[in-house]
């Protein structure tokens, strides 16, 4: 397994010139940290959170936040390409996202990607209206490089609280499927304040998500920004970022969760 994550060099307190870090291991639990994969420059302030694929030829890509000051809730979405097989060391590409119009958006973050059945690869970045309306924005590609915007995939106002509250921003919004149904799970953020991460269970189908029933996920003052992967045996896991736990005496804060394989009750 290959794992990344964002850090702050010599540093346990977050600021937002973000790294990614990368780690390799056999079961991820035991991790073995690597060098430092993508850093902030050539255009970029802070590297925050993305996504990785590989397409059917075997070439991989990371699509991910970039951020720059002075507004850095509004990210811009790149791309970059490894050096070699290892993953250690990548390289930028262009900007191929941004925030569309029309929405008036004011956050803009977090890309996710899934391989749709007809070929073409999607992506949904979470968004934030200036409204308090949380959203995930739905794109399209064929080739990983060029991205067309195509709408909201879903969203929910602020100010709706049926069976739970998912504030004003969503963080990390994924899609994918579980036991023949389709799940949306987010983080959920309301005025720089991190809250839980909350889900939708419904359909998706061509870019657009219906939801028939919302819930939350997790409890506590900890797991956020959950992180969906498939482990070697296709199931459907998460793996969350801890907050709150830390040494600071020996130079860390905050962990990843063990990870958590996941099922459809109802």
């Amino acid at each position: 397994y290959h794992v990344f994550f964002q850090y702050v060099p010599d540093s346990t307190a977050w600021a937002p010139n973000c790294h990614w870090g990368h780690a390799t291991g056999n079961d991820l639990i035991a991790l073995d940290e690597g060098p430092g994969a993508i850093a902030p420059g050539e255009g970029d302030g802070g590297i925050w959170t993305g996504s990785l694929v590989t397409d059917d030829s075997g070439s991989t890509r990371i699509l991910y936040t970039s951020t720059s000051d002075p507004d850095i809730g509004m990210g811009r979405i790149r791309i970059a390409t490894p050096v070699d097989e290892s993953w250690q060391a990548w390289t930028k590409g262009s900007f191929v996202a941004e925030a569309p119009t029309g929405h008036d958006i004011v956050a803009y973050r977090d890309p996710f990607l899934i391989h749709e059945p007809d070929g073409r690869w999607r992506m949904f970045v979470g968004a934030g209206t200036r409204a308090k309306t949380a959203m995930a924005l739905s794109y399209t590609s064929e080739d990983l490089e060029t991205w067309t915007y195509e709408g909201v995939a879903l969203s929910r106002a602020s100010s709706t609280v049926d069976g739970v509250w998912m504030g004003a921003l969503w963080e990390c919004p994924q899609i994918f499927e579980i036991d023949g149904s389709h799940v949306m799970v987010s983080s959920v953020w309301d005025d720089d304040v991190l809250h839980y991460a909350g889900y939708a269970v419904g359909n998706y189908r061509d870019g657009r998500f219906e939801a028939r029933a919302w819930g939350r996920l997790t409890w506590g003052p900890s797991y956020y920004a959950p992180s969906f992967f498939r482990d070697q045996d296709g199931r459907p896991c998460l793996t969350f970022w801890m907050r709150g736990v830390a040494d600071l005496e020996a130079g860390w804060a905050s962990a990843h969760s063990v990870p958590h394989v996941l099922t459809l009750d109802g």
